[in-house]
């Protein structure tokens, strides 16, 4: 109730706020196609990432794995380490050869709802969380600059739609101008940082641009 009262006295400013973020929903937006195109392919990324760790899970992170989760799980126990020092759902399920198959399977389960547009918000929720969970405890097997990537890149996708698509899924609406543009920044920085380092190892491949004939 307090909130609502809260809201409702700075009705204009949240008005203007979401307008910002996501315009108004009878707009026609340039973005909306691109949008829906990209959430879905990210879905799809989800999919191939989920079901690749899925088949090595047992032999990473496993029982009987070259980095069991489990023991991890259990020393962030005695040690008392929370879910925001070691952000994963294996504080509630466990991290046993089931439990770790299950996310997986969870998660398998998410992208595809990606894949298809059910309740972006949840799906995207879902597969953020359940990934996020497994790069915690899987460690130095998911410690890539893909895996941060697809962490970062799906946690903006999160908010790429208005929430109230949670209750009405099929409702068009604008994608959000914010993070429209963080996901440039991710590409920008992604794309800067890659040039960055080929130049620091000054190889005169690189530095007279004859590298990208082959590198593209």
């Amino acid at each position: 109730a307090t909130a609502y009262a809260f809201t409702a006295r700075h009705r204009a400013a949240f008005s203007r706020l979401a307008f910002a973020l996501h315009g108004r929903c009878d707009e026609a937006s340039t973005f909306d196609v691109a949008g829906g195109i990209f959430f879905r392919l990210l879905g799809l990324i989800y999919l191939f990432a989920f079901v690749s760790l899925w088949t090595q899970i047992g032999g990473l992170a496993g029982s009987r794995g070259v980095l069991p989760a489990a023991d991890l799980l259990r020393a962030a126990m005695e040690n008392q380490v929370g879910f925001f020092q070691l952000p994963t759902v294996c504080h509630w399920t466990g991290a046993g050869d089931a439990a770790l198959h299950g996310i997986c399977a969870a998660g398998s389960v998410s992208a595809l709802l990606m894949i298809t547009g059910v309740v972006p918000p949840l799906s995207s929720s879902l597969a953020w969380l359940l990934y996020l969970s497994l790069y915690s405890v899987v460690r130095t097997f998911l410690n890539f600059q893909w895996d941060a990537m697809l962490l970062e890149a799906g946690f903006l996708a999160i908010f790429l739609w208005p929430p109230d698509l949670w209750l009405n899924p099929r409702r068009p609406c604008r994608v959000s101008g914010l993070v429209r543009w963080l996901l440039v920044w991710l590409l920008f920085r992604l794309m800067f940082a890659a040039g960055v380092v080929k130049l620091a190892s000054r190889d005169p491949a690189w530095w007279d641009l004859s590298a990208l004939t082959f590198h593209y």
